[in-house]
């Protein structure tokens, strides 16, 4: 591992969506993401990006640990954001695209000697 570098991992989520409710679907999830997630043990980070053909969605969460990443996949947490994802009417779940990874954080380093 790197100097200055820390392991983190991520769980990230594709979600095929309805072109015509992707706006709505963003901003059905992102309240969640913002709000009661952030709370959860070993929570580092979330982003939700929506494809710019608006037929794709991504939920990236980074957790501290792989072993927090796993609990909150197989939690009851993850099933409550899932129901919220439901309640949009805008996708489909697909098993095949959940994937927990390993990532290195790095601190910034400035290359312009500041």
């Amino acid at each position: 591992m790197a100097k200055n570098a820390k392991a983190a991992y991520a769980t990230a989520v594709w979600f095929q969506i309805r072109t015509d409710k992707c706006d709505a679907f963003v901003d059905h999830v992102r309240p969640h993401l913002e709000g009661w997630i952030r709370e959860l043990p070993g929570f580092v980070e979330a982003t939700l990006h929506a494809a710019l053909d608006k037929q794709r969605v991504l939920i990236n969460i980074v957790w501290d640990t792989k072993e927090s990443a796993i609990n909150y996949r197989t939690g009851p947490d993850n099933e409550q954001l899932w129901q919220i994802i439901q309640s949009s009417g805008a996708v489909q779940r697909d098993s095949h695209t959940y994937k927990i990874i390993e990532v290195i954080r790095r601190r910034a380093v400035s290359t312009r000697g500041e």
